[in-house]
């Protein structure tokens, strides 16, 4: 038999449409199911940096207001203190010098 023939008989039976039908109809459910596939990872992606980005903005402005309140504490500390305050300063700069200098 030629292939011509076997195409043609192929063709002309019944279920040669259905299938058709069933592949177009499984072309077009693929394509819907790659679209939600790619929605949701493109919603659960901006979910997760919305989540990273509003966790890193509590976590700045934490150790911004503890560093706010470390400065203060450390001003008042001066301001009370001031040749303490000095004499720290100055040994530590000292201390400093030398062990860099090395």
């Amino acid at each position: 038999m030629d292939l011509k023939n076997i195409a043609a008989k192929l063709e002309s039976g019944p279920d040669y449409s259905a299938v058709l039908a069933d592949l177009a109809s499984l072309r077009a459910d693929i394509s819907r199911l790659a679209a939600n596939v790619s929605s949701e990872a493109r919603n659960a992606g901006t979910q997760a940096a919305d989540s990273l980005n509003s966790s890193a903005h509590s976590l700045y402005d934490g150790m911004s207001d503890s560093a706010r309140t470390t400065a203060k504490a450390a001003g008042a500390q001066m301001d009370a203190h001031p040749v303490m305050s000095l004499i720290l300063a100055f040994s530590l700069g000292f201390v400093g010098s030398k062990l860099l200098s090395r």
